[in-house]
């Protein structure tokens, strides 16, 4: 594991790290810190990004740190927006019937994570 600078973490950030925050998850976190799994970035020719741990970095940063604990995969963009979306249908408990947009046999989380959050610009917007 390595440990990795949440600010250089956020500055790559395909998502907006702020706007999906659920502020009860992060106090919760923040109490149990020690006790979870590291996040999870992709080292990607972009530069590292942040690909599941975002509550877990709203806790570190809740608590002062500037560093989190980081499981880094190699890997490029694409799989890190898949592993955003594998984070997303986990928390939603796999109820993709019931995410916005979803249209009848587009079943790739690719197109699922496009379909939900790209607008004109690169960066995807949680809404």
């Amino acid at each position: 594991m390595a440990r990795l600078r949440i600010a250089e973490l956020l500055a790559n950030a395909p998502i907006d790290p702020e706007a999906h925050l659920d502020a009860a998850r992060v106090e919760r976190y923040a109490r149990t810190l020690n006790a979870l799994p590291p996040v999870v970035v992709v080292d990607t020719p972009e530069g590292l990004l942040l690909a599941n741990g975002y509550h877990r970095v709203g806790a570190s940063r809740r608590l002062g740190l500037e560093e989190v604990e980081a499981e880094v995969r190699t890997g490029t963009r694409r799989d890190a927006l898949q592993q955003i979306g594998l984070a997303l249908v986990g928390a939603a408990g796999a109820r993709l019937t019931m995410v916005p947009g979803l249209q009848a046999g587009q079943t790739t989380l690719l197109g699922l994570i496009r379909r939900m959050f790209f607008r004109k610009t690169t960066r995807l917007l949680l809404v």
